[in-house]
């Protein structure tokens, strides 16, 4: 499964998970500012932002699947977590510190919030730690750092997966999974706890990214037409319902066909493209973005005054525009400085071994 597949569909799903959680707080962020005008943003932004997630979550099932579904039993394990590691922690370590360093600054900065030390030193873990009572959840200092510590639990079992062989570490992902969402199921929990956290069913749509793959190698035999019809509805059934079952059923569909429209297009080079390499900065970075647009627009009379659509577009604009200068600035330079060390560490290896 290492061999080099078409992954146009994948990028352009994570141009519009990203998009869809940027939209959702657009809509927050406005509120704070202006009336929205349009009731279906007021009624449906937070259900977009979750099939935005939702999406993300299939998307690191299947390619964790699709990447690494050769590894199992091989020892491939350490090596596994140390990529996942290196892809994931520079830049929400520093994500985390920015929030860190301007809350001590300024308090008022984050109205909903108090930040201890050692919630700082629970996020760096990947564990969040300060109840929020709108989320009636645990969280940890950067707000949307909730989801990572959700990959950070699903690689963390990946990676314990990987050292059985497939079957067994299959059967271990799935069931260790399965078993946290029963636990969330049936037994009633303080909110404010760890297990209440790592319980939420949202966990699943990993796995059903991974039950994908296989489905998606295969490809969807059906006319070109009805797979849009099947993907349209499903997708409307998906942001109209807002039902948690609807959705581990509907997402799925819109998801998988999708996959397959999509397959084979030429997305490099196109603003879907520029969108998806640099979803990630923009994802940690963009509720930073636009907390900062509100305070200087409540200083700027022409600002606050504009539409409530206006202004989230402003803010969707400025936050993927900013995002991706962020990406080009630090995240990518980053990844090159790893690769060039470790590109060296490799070298020398071989170079002591030869000797």
């Amino acid at each position: 499964m290492n061999q080099k597949k078409d992954i146009s569909g994948i990028t352009c799903l994570r141009a519009l998970a990203c998009f869809l959680v940027v939209l959702c707080h657009s809509h927050s962020f406005a509120s704070k500012i202006s009336t929205p005008n349009l009731s279906f943003f007021a009624e449906y932004s937070d259900q977009l932002g979750t099939i935005g997630v939702e999406v993300f979550f299939m998307i690191s099932g299947i390619l964790m699947f699709s990447m690494h579904g050769n590894d199992f039993g091989r020892g491939m394990s350490l090596d596994f977590l140390k990529k996942r590691l290196i892809r994931v922690v520079p830049m929400y370590y520093l994500a985390t510190a920015i929030t860190a360093i301007a809350f001590f600054v300024n308090p008022s900065w984050f109205s909903s919030t108090q930040i201890a030390m050692k919630d700082v030193l629970y996020s760096m873990l990947f564990l969040p730690s300060y109840y929020l009572k709108e989320s009636d959840s645990l969280v940890p200092v950067l707000g949307v750092g909730w989801t990572l510590c959700f990959e950070m639990l699903f690689y963390t079992i990946f990676t314990v997966g990987l050292a059985l062989n497939k079957t067994r570490g299959l059967a271990l992902i799935f069931s260790s999974i399965l078993i946290l969402v029963l636990v969330g199921l049936v037994k009633e929990m303080k909110h404010d706890t760890l297990i209440y956290f790592f319980s939420n069913n949202i966990t699943i749509f990993f796995l059903i990214g991974i039950l994908m793959e296989p489905v998606y190698t295969k490809g969807i035999n059906i006319n070109r037409n009805l797979k849009a019809a099947i993907l349209l509805c499903s997708l409307l059934i998906d942001i109209y319902a807002k039902n948690k079952i609807i959705n581990l059923v509907f997402l799925p569909v819109f998801f998988i066909f999708a996959l397959d429209l999509l397959r084979n297009l030429k997305v490099k080079k196109s603003l879907v493209y520029t969108l998806a390499i640099s979803s990630y900065s923009t994802y940690l970075f963009h509720r930073l973005i636009m907390g900062a647009i509100n305070s200087v627009s409540k200083h700027i009379p022409i600002l606050s005054k504009l539409p409530h659509e206006v202004y989230g577009l402003i803010l969707i604009s400025l936050s993927l525009l900013i995002g991706y200068a962020i990406y080009l600035l630090i995240e990518s330079r980053i990844a090159k400085i790893i690769k060039y060390f470790s590109n060296r560490k490799s070298e020398i290896l071989t170079n002591m071994s030869v000797g």
